[in-house]
């Protein structure tokens, strides 16, 4: 399969990084890994990543996906961008302990 990602994106993507693809008409994700990063940026300033998936059989060319790159990150606490909320001007994240947050 092949995406575009944006110039300042890049500095984080490596071949070998693994990759899920979630198709917009199929209610499954398939997994992968990026194969070829293209060295040459477009006109637009976004570069060809191309990732290879094992294809069940229900995948078609040109299909709609959202696709995740999945990337280990040391030292640092990695929580989804919904978990935090806006409390008087501060960024507050909870943590559940013994049922109680």
């Amino acid at each position: 399969m092949e995406f575009y990602v944006i110039e300042s994106e890049l500095k984080d993507i490596r071949t070998r990084d693994k990759v899920s693809i979630a198709p917009f008409a199929l209610n499954k994700s398939y997994e992968g890994y990026i194969a070829t990063i293209n060295p040459q940026v477009e006109k637009d300033g976004t570069i060809l990543i191309k990732a290879q998936v094992k294809n069940d059989g229900d995948l078609l060319e040109g299909m709609n996906v959202k696709v995740l790159i999945q990337k280990d990150i040391p030292n640092q606490f990695v929580v989804p961008k919904a978990s935090v909320i806006l409390r008087d001007n501060q960024e507050v994240l909870f943590k559940v302990i013994k049922g109680k947050a």
